[in-house]
């Protein structure tokens, strides 16, 4: 009796023509990011982005963030960059050739966690809708620090799912490791892993009741991602500039943020989710929904997931305080996922009913305000 992973094996060396046109969809999407990115590749370096450039440099030349050259972002987008300028040489379009592939492989694993907890229909819209709002303005099409940090932020919550479906410890240590490096790239992805923590928390007690055993996915978690950030270090240690580090990080964005008053973040909130509400309208909308159908209709841990994921990206770019668009970044992953969600109860589950003019007349507003916007 033949095994259906060996049948798969069968098909795959008999025919691979079959199989290369099966995955050619999923190719061209993930593809997206790529393409979207090529008109503004070789585009003058925005303000942040000369900074990464200016460390980047100055790293590949000896010299040591924060002690040497001044930043407040975490040392691991230093790194890219200087990546991106060996592989790819000293010039602006090396971080944004870098920034697109991450975000290309963002895509596949966006669909590999999709396709594990939601159909494949749904896996197949949330990655070419991802895909698509790589290409948002101000959004991304740069090589700010969301678009490395999408990566293994994204590729840790793959880890954890599959972790939770093995009961496997070791995938939750690849989860908590990818956060560290997701973490050391951009702060925020704090919230993120604090959400997984929770979600694991949550899983165990209800398999199981309290116990150790309920909090040993979470320290797993927590301890590898705590060992990725202290291995980040360990340069900076050596070299003597810990406190430089830790000032850089935590003390200087800290008064970065307070150094605004409550009505000028307000405002900042305002301008941001509106230019991004704009841009990205009918993502949001479907976001919006796809959060309020998923909550309603989800009973287990691991169905509300994305919801945790979804509300923890949201503090992400809460924390920093300022709104600025490519903030957003970090939402579209699961806004993407929950509208993909809603396109798929109404239209694969024939939930379609009569739309109203009034319906019709907003929808079509939205999709003319987001493509004027980006026009």
């Amino acid at each position: 009796m033949h095994s259906p992973a060996g049948s798969v094996i069968s098909a795959v060396r008999s025919d691979p023509r079959s199989t290369l046109l099966n995955a050619l969809p999923l190719i061209v999407i993930c593809l997206l990011p790529v393409i979207l990115y090529l008109p503004s590749m070789g585009s003058p370096f925005e303000r942040d982005e000369g900074v990464y450039a200016t460390v980047a440099q100055g790293l590949l030349h000896g010299q040591m963030p924060y002690r040497d050259l001044f930043d407040n972002k975490p040392p691991l987008v230093y790194g890219w960059y200087a990546l991106s300028f060996l592989l790819f040489g000293e010039h602006v379009v090396a971080p944004r050739i870098l920034a697109s592939v991450l975000l290309s492989l963002t895509t596949l694993s966006l669909f590999s966690q999709a396709r594990m907890v939601f159909p494949r229909g749904v896996a197949y819209v949330a990655a070419g809708l991802f895909g698509l709002s790589t290409g948002l303005p101000f959004v991304a099409l740069h090589a700010n620090t969301e678009a490395y940090m999408m990566l293994p932020l994204m590729t840790s919550l793959v880890a954890f799912t599959i972790g939770v479906r093995r009961n496997g410890v070791r995938w939750f240590i690849v989860s908590g490791v990818l956060c560290g490096v997701a973490v050391m790239t951009k702060q925020v992805a704090l919230w993120n892993l604090v959400a997984l923590m929770g979600i694991a928390v949550a899983w165990r007690w209800k398999a199981g009741g309290f116990s150790w055993h309920t909090f040993a996915p979470s320290f797993a978690l927590f301890g590898s991602a705590a060992a990725a950030v202290a291995i980040v270090a360990v340069p900076f240690a050596v070299t003597g500039s810990l406190d430089e580090l830790f000032y850089a990080n935590v003390s200087y964005n800290w008064l970065y943020v307070g150094v605004l008053s409550y009505s000028e973040r307000l405002l900042d909130f305002v301008y941001g989710t509106a230019y991004v509400a704009a841009v990205a309208a009918p993502l949001a909308a479907g976001a919006t929904w796809g959060l309020l159908t998923l909550v309603r209709q989800r009973k287990q841990p691991l169905d509300y997931l994305i919801v945790a994921w979804a509300l923890a990206s949201v503090a992400g770019v809460a924390t920093g305080g300022r709104f600025f668009p490519h903030y957003f970044l970090q939402l579209m992953p699961a806004a993407a996922v929950l509208t993909a969600l809603v396109l798929y109860e109404v239209v694969n589950k024939r939930r379609v009913q009569p739309i109203g003019r009034p319906a019709l007349g907003v929808a079509a507003l939205m999709v003319l305000v987001s493509f004027t916007t980006i026009g």
